[in-house]
């Protein structure tokens, strides 16, 4: 349909820990007339524990600033 990644200048980022394994589940889609500025995500690791008590859910929140292109 032709949306974009919000992350996709970030493959590497992860947003939850699952089955041992880091990776991104989570995704922000645009249209191609937005630009996005996607917030930065806490590094995770293979071994990271989710939730913790600073993070009380089993996924990374994301998050980004979207701007119109001209």
């Amino acid at each position: 349909a032709g949306f974009r990644d919000a992350y996709e200048s970030m493959p590497r980022a992860a947003t939850c820990v699952a089955n041992g394994r880091a990776s991104r589940i989570d995704f922000l889609l645009h249209s191609a007339d937005l630009r996005a500025e996607p917030a930065a995500l806490k590094p995770l690791a293979h071994d990271s524990a989710l939730p913790t008590t600073d993070m009380p859910s089993d996924h990374l929140p994301i998050a980004a600033t979207f701007r119109r292109l001209r």
